[in-house]
């Protein structure tokens, strides 16, 4: 008959650890070294973040430059009569200057482009 060790049976059936807010290395030695990182104030996702700015402002130029100034104020104003979400989208689509004039070039070059194929 082979005999089971219990502590074998127990730790497969164990649940991980909790993982602590530490950085877990080892040593060259095998040690184990625990370096607890510093919370910071803002620990926000400022890549993820700055990439949604940016998806959504190319969104803006390609919308206005799709619907012309017209077309892009009468939706702007449509969504401002709308619910919250849609009024908060209406405030959102308002374009600055900077982005007005990078989405009239975008449209020039688009027009220019199109000139050419066709």
């Amino acid at each position: 008959m082979a005999r089971h060790d219990r502590n074998a049976i127990n730790t497969c059936n164990a649940r991980p650890p909790v993982r602590s807010p530490g950085l877990n290395s080892f040593n060259h030695d095998g040690l184990q070294i625990v370096r607890y990182r510093r919370r910071r104030f803002l620990d926000l996702p400022w890549r993820y973040m700055s990439l949604f700015l940016v998806l959504a402002m190319s969104l803006r130029m390609v919308t206005y430059s799709d619907l012309g100034p017209a077309g892009y104020a009468e939706r702007a104003a449509n969504l401002l009569d709308g619910n919250m979400a849609e009024r908060t989208a209406g405030a959102l689509m308002k374009l600055d200057r900077v982005s007005e004039q990078a989405a009239q070039r975008l449209r020039n070059a688009k027009r220019e482009l199109s000139d050419l194929i066709l």
